[in-house]
């Protein structure tokens, strides 16, 4: 395997990895949706999930998913400054841009 495939291999693994984790805060985050609560330590972990996507990205210039990771990280910057109600439309735009990182992802394989 040449450096430059054992390299991507080695981000689309971590990236998975990655994605797998927000997923799972995503999953938690959710779960205050009906309550109008907002677990700030696991919607931290959400943000650092995708700043740390966004900057692996960056590095591997995938300015596709380093462009969707941006405008995630808007979201939840407005969630984490309560400048935007966590609700079902909101929940499903950002699971929505999780599921499209994940098949950017998919499709570079």
């Amino acid at each position: 395997m040449s450096k430059k495939k054992g390299k991507l291999a080695d981000f689309l693994a971590e990236a998975e990895e990655v994605l797998n984790s927000m997923g799972k805060d995503l999953v938690k985050l959710g779960r205050g949706v009906k309550a109008g609560v907002i677990d700030h330590s696991v919607l931290n972990g959400v943000i650092r999930s995708a700043h740390t996507l966004k900057g692996m990205s960056g590095v591997f210039e995938r300015e596709d998913m380093a462009a969707l990771i941006h405008s995630l990280e808007d979201t939840l910057d407005m969630l984490r400054l309560g400048r935007v109600c966590l609700t079902y439309e909101v929940l499903d735009c950002v699971m929505d841009a999780h599921d499209l990182l994940g098949k950017i992802l998919a499709s570079k394989g």
